[in-house]
């Protein structure tokens, strides 16, 4: 019988503990430079398709533009090329053309970013489930301005949920 009641409860503790499978996806985007650490829960990511039907070579791919606010009213954005209709997991660096991150500071003059002529991101994007792409990502953050020297950009990761947009 103590059998019985002990294998009962431990039933009961199993379905007490289990994952709701319904609950929310946490969207975030996380990353250290110098001593900031910058969280910011929620970004928007909007994945824009090809634009085929002009002259312009630049829109020739589609985009996912990715903005968000930092725990201290920072601008995080980040832009990500694909070379196929959908992101792909796989390795996205600022030495490709129209891929980047700039982060903005609330009240100041200057931001600090990563693209094609300016300092370096490196994304590794490790999981994308249908609209839900998550990723790491690090690199050296150059302020144009040049008013401050150049930042590394460390301990960098992303989970965000996309909606697709129309032309």
């Amino acid at each position: 019988m103590r059998q019985l009641i002990a294998l009962a409860g431990i039933l009961l503790l199993i379905s007490a503990c289990k994952h709701d499978d319904n609950e929310p996806i946490r969207k975030f985007t996380s990353f250290q430079v110098d001593s900031l650490i910058v969280l910011a829960e929620d970004p928007t990511a909007v994945l824009t398709p090809a634009n085929l039907t002009d002259n312009d070579a630049i829109n020739d791919y589609p985009v996912l533009n990715i903005l968000a606010t930092g725990n201290h009213d920072e601008t995080v954005q980040f832009s990500l090329i694909s070379e196929t209709e959908n992101i792909q997991t796989g390795d996205y660096s600022s030495t490709i053309y129209g891929n980047a991150f700039q982060l903005g500071f609330a009240g100041l003059d200057y931001n600090l970013q990563a693209n094609f002529n300016y300092g370096t991101l490196n994304l590794h994007i490790t999981k994308v489930i249908d609209t839900l792409i998550e990723g790491s990502f690090d690199g050296e953050l150059v302020d144009t301005t040049g008013t401050i020297s150049p930042k590394p950009l460390v301990k960098g990761f992303l989970r965000v949920v996309f909606k697709r947009d129309t032309l």
